[in-house]
């Protein structure tokens, strides 16, 4: 701005500089918008003089009036804050009742309150999150209660398995009534009432079948083998449990040489009873009688057999009455009975009513030989795996080379 403006702005007093902000013309009359209508000359008021008339209102354009009365909420005054200790200038050259800027000050009370608020409201969230935290824990306290009281009641059984006994037999086993709740019966003692009380089911299975039904699954027993103790019969599951006991044979492979352990048999509350477990010796003659069932099975030989566990180390097998397999050790066990069941089936090596030994001591060569120095044994053959002395051999093969020559 020149030197000469400023002079003159200087010079001028506050009304005068209000004209000229608004452009007001002091030559022209300006029209008043009040009930008197009187037009009123402006005239300047040196500083130091006497007072100037009353100021009037600027006129209002027709397009500021239409606005003001279609957004009437805008152009509404705003009330300004004011703060203790705090002092604002007066700007010059400002119209009175125009709005004003906000200051720092505002801005700063403005987020002021806003934080607060937001920290109401974390606390009335945190309030309500333990409401609904004590409400979860007593409805889970009612269900609960409900659950083991009035809810989930037995009203029927469902027996699966193919048994020898009655479906009503095996729930009567498992001690459970109708109108029990499911949650409170205990399944793992169910289930061992009802194998103890009925043999013949190896493995029961309970389940919880919800809303009011419960499942008992009941697993067979299988006949395994027989085993001849102290003159009595013992049948045994694949499980390894007594079945039954008996002065008579069942026709399922015998196993003899095994002897129970004197001390349990003599105690009659832990002496082996029909329901009970056959305990394995200190040979393992138990394990080795399963292995051997084991093997005759699935190599084909399934007529009745009897197994010789009175020697460990030189177990014999009689096979259908006829046939006697000397095994030995159990080693390789798969191997000598597998040799064996191809002679035994083939019936150009051995003949259905023929009688013969078989010693498998080495189960890769089997080769037939004559009966010799079995003086209990009048008929039948030996087939042996021991191999022939080897002096004999080259003579063997030099007479086979002359008879060529």
């Amino acid at each position: 701005m020149p030197e000469f403006e400023r002079k003159k702005r200087k010079s001028l007093s506050d009304q005068q500089l209000f004209d000229e902000y608004y452009g007001i013309d002091k030559k022209k009359p300006v029209k008043n918008s009040s009930k008197s209508k009187k037009n009123v000359k402006l005239q300047g008021n040196p500083r130091g003089k006497s007072k100037s008339p009353k100021r009037e209102n600027p006129p209002v354009s027709p397009e500021r009036q239409r606005i003001k009365e279609r957004y009437p909420e805008e152009n509404a005054v705003r009330t300004e804050r004011t703060y203790p200790g705090k002092k604002k200038k007066a700007s010059a050259g400002k119209k009175a009742g125009a709005p004003k800027k906000r200051g720092k000050s505002a801005a700063k009370g403005k987020n002021k309150g806003s934080y607060q608020g937001k920290g109401r409201k974390k606390q009335r969230h945190g309030s309500y999150v333990l409401y609904y935290f004590l409400g979860g824990i007593v409805a889970v306290a009612v269900v609960t209660i409900l659950s083991v009281t009035v809810l989930f009641n037995i009203k029927r059984f469902e027996v699966t398995g193919e048994t020898q006994y009655a479906d009503e037999e095996i729930i009567e086993a498992a001690g459970i009534e109708i109108g029990e709740n499911l949650l409170r019966i205990d399944i793992g003692e169910a289930e061992k009432k009802i194998t103890s009380k009925l043999v013949y089911i190896d493995n029961a299975q309970i389940k919880r079948g919800f809303p009011d039904k419960l499942v008992i699954n009941a697993e067979p027993a299988v006949p395994m083998a027989c085993f001849y103790i102290s003159g009595k019969y013992y049948l045994v599951s694949e499980a390894g449990r007594v079945l039954e006991i008996s002065n008579k044979r069942f026709e399922v492979p015998i196993v003899k040489g095994y002897v129970f352990n004197p001390e349990k048999e003599g105690n009659p509350e832990t002496e082996t009873r029909e329901g009970g477990a056959l305990e394995e010796d200190g040979e393992k003659r138990i394990a080795a009688a399963v292995n051997i069932i084991g093997y005759m099975r699935s190599s084909g030989l399934d007529k009745d057999f009897v197994i010789d566990l009175t020697d460990i180390l030189s177990i014999k097998v009689t096979y259908d009455n006829r046939i006697e397999m000397e095994l030995g050790t159990t080693a390789a066990m798969d191997e000598k009975i597998f040799n064996a069941a191809r002679l035994i089936l083939d019936h150009n090596e051995i003949a259905e009513n023929e009688k013969c030994v078989l010693i498998l001591t080495n189960p890769y060569r089997v080769p037939k030989q004559a009966i010799r120095d079995q003086g209990a044994q009048t008929e039948g053959y030996i087939v042996t795996t021991e191999s022939e002395p080897e002096e004999t051999q080259p003579e063997e093969n030099t007479e086979s080379t002359a008879a060529s020559e």
